[in-house]
């Protein structure tokens, strides 16, 4: 083990240094062994706060530079497309591109109507969402039938510090909504056409979690998972979209959480507490007993995570409170579940100074 993490210290810190310099795609490039479940994305950010995408290869260490200065809010779509944001000369431009081919297009750049935050790309490509400046929230099509690409919005009561999420066939877009004073509300509206209300709930009293990342999570089933607090407690709320059905869990006020996410077989839930530990929530227990996966030291919290499409694993990522830079220190978490039990089995390092990761499809 010892070995293999001074080996990944070493390949980071080449990778630091390559990106200092604003090098071209660094090596070694699209290795023959891999394997689409052990690839990972980092928008990696450099002491210099500048911003490179990588892919990562969790079988051999190999990594490659998709796109310099940018930054990624999403997975990629199934056919390796991936939509990312670059700052010119002070405006924010929407780019799409595939990890693959490494090619890159500008689709829109914010103007006068709208600004571009947080895109997050449909597993079928051909749609980005993203924050449009004060509750609004948009829509970049694709339309292959009748040849057109437009931007449309969707809403005008978005909640601002939220990220929106597609279903996994690419067929809803569900995103948070803010009630004035009272409340939110969770609705998913059909991609092909926004009008077209699926599903909306209310839930009054409630609000996102002020501290944390409110990013909505969604399993293959349909199954969105967000937290919730009403001021004094925090909720796990659990809304299946398939059955327009939903569940709140109260949290033991000496957990809390400030972010939570589904595995995508919709078995499981990982939540981060207020003192920065991870814990885990097997769905199908009766009782939704909490198991404790995490214990950091007194000055490190884990800021945000991502599940592997196997439901097996998590890339998290955690940082100190004595670390000035703005990034965050990235681990390979393999989990071992059961249907009343959720348990680490092993913890890698992978690489300092991450501000956003993501799996592969």
């Amino acid at each position: 083990m010892k070995k293999v993490l001074e080996k990944v210290r070493k390949v980071m810190l080449i990778l630091a240094v390559s990106i200092s310099l604003i090098s071209c795609n660094l090596c070694p490039n699209s290795p023959s062994n891999e394997n689409p479940g052990d690839i990972v994305y980092f928008t990696f950010q450099t002491k210099e706060n500048s911003f490179a995408i990588i892919k990562y290869n969790l079988n051999d260490f190999s990594f490659s530079e998709i796109s310099e200065n940018a930054k990624n809010y999403s997975r990629p779509a199934q056919n390796g497309d991936i939509s990312l944001i670059k700052m010119n000369e002070k405006l924010t431009e929407l780019y799409l591109g595939n990890v693959n081919s490494k090619n890159f297009i500008k689709i829109e750049n914010e103007n006068s109507l709208y600004t571009i935050n947080k895109p997050v790309i449909s597993p079928k490509s051909n749609k980005v969402a993203f924050g449009g400046g004060t509750n609004q929230l948009y829509l970049w099509v694709n339309d292959p039938n009748s040849n057109s690409i437009y931007i449309e919005k969707v809403s005008s009561a978005f909640y601002d510090n939220s990220i929106p999420t597609f279903t996994n066939d690419g067929k809803y877009l569900v995103f948070i909504e803010k009630i004035e004073g009272t409340g939110i509300r969770i609705k998913a509206v059909a991609t092909e056409s926004i009008d077209n209300i699926i599903y909306t709930k209310e839930f009054f009293g409630l609000f996102p979690i002020t501290n944390g990342i409110n990013q909505l999570s969604i399993s293959d089933n349909n199954t969105v998972l967000f937290v919730s607090t009403n001021g004094t407690d925090s909720y796990l709320n659990i809304v299946d979209l398939s059955n327009s059905t939903d569940e709140q869990i109260k949290l033991n006020s000496s957990l809390g959480a400030t972010n939570a996410k589904i595995s995508p077989d919709g078995n499981y839930a990982i939540l981060i507490s207020f003192d920065g530990n991870l814990w885990g929530l097997p769905l199908q227990n009766l009782d939704k007993k909490f198991f404790q996966i995490s214990n950091n030291e007194n000055c490190e919290s884990y800021i945000d995570f991502d599940w592997n499409k196997e439901s097996n694993k998590i890339i998290a990522f955690r940082k100190s409170c004595n670390d000035a830079n703005n990034g965050m220190v990235g681990y390979l978490l393999n989990l071992k579940l059961s249907a009343d039990n959720i348990e680490l089995e092993s913890e890698i390092y992978l690489c300092n100074d991450i501000f956003t990761g993501f799996w592969g499809y």
